[in-house]
């Protein structure tokens, strides 16, 4: 497990990059293409896909975040761990 402080860091280099293609970046992102709550609420409503593949690949990798650490983006991949976790045979 990868413990995470940086949450901004943590979005862009482990939410945004990985599958930045499928949401139309091609050219290397350098910062956020939008807020940490307006990722979050991506990552719920996405249809096309993308969010899949984000929270499938960050489940795989077993992220931990603090206990100080409260921001809705947490608690979205919090539950998507524990969703894949649950999941596994």
């Amino acid at each position: 497990m990868k413990r995470i402080t940086d949450l901004e860091k943590f979005a862009l280099e482990q939410v945004w990059r990985p599958y930045q293609n499928m949401k139309g970046y091609e050219k290397r992102l350098e910062a956020l293409p939008m807020s940490l709550e307006e990722t979050a609420k991506l990552l719920i409503t996405d249809e096309t896909g993308w969010a899949e593949c984000v929270l499938d690949r960050i489940a795989a990798v077993g992220f931990t975040f603090p206990s100080y650490i409260n921001h809705h983006l947490v608690d979205v991949i919090r539950t998507a761990q524990h969703i894949r976790r649950k999941a596994k045979p």
